[in-house]
């Protein structure tokens, strides 16, 4: 039968006849995707000669070196029933990884005890610190469940700790938690950076320290010039206000004639509330609030202003000036703009594209502001009567849908093959001659008609009016005043010559020369 004996680090041997094995244990190496493992070293010696060949082995951890109790294990290598296979020995030497899993290396002390082929070897080896380098990595990892095993449970992600005291700068805690070091010195530094050095403060008091503010939940009452306090807060008497306006409470506080106060009074039936400007007793400094029967306002407030002239007047001078604002999630706000003879009243979005509508009490929008600096609009849902209209575009289009749709300038023509529909116009002396398409030369239209659903998108094609137009001056040049109508060229007029077929195929008059070639004319449209 074979024997084993093992050589550890202090070269201390033990014999059980035939085979000596001489097994040394290295220091951990951390193995990627197996923090609990660690690799073991061995030699094996067979009679004294270096051994060859596949071993089963297997490794147990106890809490002794004799006798104690079994930690973890055995890890067994032989290949059977899913273990891993055999140690391979090759001259004496092998290799393996252990991994006991975790908890086992928790810092008392072990033993590792290890069978080759039936055969336990002794004495057990200790386990040196090497093993223990996987709780460096651990603590470095700063998973939460590494601490499964320390004086601190996990709960989740936080952690705590309910056996005994903490202490911070003492190693005697006398408390669940005692901060101990030099009095007015050390202490608790709060996320603000405030540091408190006592506990005076929402001790057992009334009052109750939160940073740099006092603050109190407690049942109480809280009375200042009074031992019976009725309220959270009872105030007897008055309270300076900037070391200057007294706030005061109660009956028989004088009305209109005390400067520089805020009262509340009782007359008879009824109560008042009184802020009365110092310097004055105008109605003008004064609001009364007033609860006789009802509530009544007397007198003006004024906001920028020592003297309103209205029961509430807003002052600010100075174009751009803020006057009120509605603060919603894109605010709104009344401003001064301009200055002098020239002054406003502007509706200022203050950011985006917003829109401010007026809505009747039947919920029927009746007219919509678009706040859009690209495309700004009102739009009118119902009649609109003005004295006089102005505008500054040219010309009076309408939107026409197309079978073909070309630039701005061309002219185009009643599509024949498509009933209610243009395209463009590709003959000469055309009698279905419709219009141009508004637009040529950034020349905006004034007026456009037809905006119905589904002609959004549609063209607006300038039936009178100035309208810059494409023109094919090739055969004759253009001169102002030249009748204009349609060219071979598509989408182009050209200078009518032949007085009998231009009899319904005029565009209208040029208004600027075109001496050759093909380029821009303003015409004035005339359809004739």
């Amino acid at each position: 039968m074979e024997s084993f004996s093992r050589y550890v680090r202090s070269t201390q041997r033990a014999h059980i006849a035939g085979f000596a094995a001489f097994l040394l244990l290295t220091a951990a190496i951390p193995v990627l995707g197996q923090p609990t493992g660690f690799t073991y070293q061995g030699q094996l010696k067979n009679g004294g000669s270096p051994a060859n060949g596949a071993f089963d082995m297997s490794f147990s951890v106890f809490d002794a070196d004799v006798g104690g109790n079994l930690v973890a294990g055995p890890l067994v290598f032989d290949g059977q029933g899913g273990n891993p296979p055999q140690i391979s020995v090759a001259s004496g030497l092998f290799t393996s990884t252990l991994d006991f899993g975790a908890g086992v290396f928790d810092g008392s002390s072990r033993w590792l005890e290890i069978t080759v082929s039936g055969t336990t070897l002794s004495p057990r080896q200790p386990i040196t610190s090497a093993p223990y380098a996987q709780r460096s990595i651990d603590a470095q990892s700063c998973n939460i469940a590494n601490y499964a095993n320390a004086p601190w449970v996990p709960s989740g992600s936080d952690l705590y700790y309910n056996a005994g005291n903490i202490g911070i700068g003492t190693s005697t805690p006398t408390a669940k938690l005692e901060v101990a070091g030099t009095p007015g010195v050390d202490g608790i530094k709060f996320p603000d950076g405030t540091i408190q050095l006592s506990a005076t403060v929402g001790a057992a008091g009334f009052w109750s320290g939160s940073g740099a503010n006092i603050f109190n939940n407690n049942a109480g009452n809280a009375g200042i010039g009074t031992s019976t306090p009725l309220a959270k807060l009872h105030l007897a008497g008055s309270m300076k206000i900037n070391g200057s306006s007294t706030l005061e409470f109660g009956a028989g506080v004088p009305k209109e004639t005390s400067a520089g106060k805020i009262g509340y009074q009782t007359y008879g039936n009824f109560d008042s509330l009184d802020i009365v400007g110092a310097g004055t007793t105008g109605a003008n400094r004064k609001i009364n609030f007033w609860n006789e029967g009802g509530a009544t306002f007397k007198g003006n407030i004024g906001i920028g202003t020592v003297t309103p002239l209205s029961k509430l007047d807003i002052t600010a001078t100075g174009t751009g000036a803020e006057l009120l604002r509605f603060t919603t999630e894109r605010p709104w706000i009344f401003r001064q703009t301009y200055t002098g003879p020239s002054t406003g009243l502007e509706l200022y979005s203050t950011s985006g594209i917003k829109t401010f509508e007026i809505t009747a009490v039947g919920g029927t929008k009746i007219a919509t502001f678009s706040a859009n600096d690209a495309d700004p609009q009102l739009i009118v849902n119902g009649k609109t009567t003005t004295k006089v209209l102005q505008i500054t575009g040219a010309d009076l289009a309408e939107k026409f849908p197309t079978s073909d749709c070309g630039a701005p300038g061309t002219v185009m023509e009643i599509d024949p093959e498509n009933p209610g529909l243009l395209r463009t116009s590709a003959c000469s002396y055309n009698q279905r001659v419709a219009g141009v398409i508004s637009g040529a030369n950034n020349f905006p239209a004034g007026a456009i008609l037809g905006h119905l659903p589904g002609n959004e998108d549609a063209p607006p094609i300038a039936l009178s009016g100035r309208v810059w137009t494409w023109c094919d001056a090739t055969t004759s040049k253009i001169e102002p005043g030249d009748l204009l109508t349609t060219s071979s060229t598509p989408g182009h007029a050209m200078k009518a010559v032949d007085r009998d077929r231009s009899n319904g195929a005029v565009i209208g008059k040029a208004m600027t020369p075109l001496k050759s070639g093909l380029g821009l004319v303003l015409v004035l449209v005339n359809l004739q």
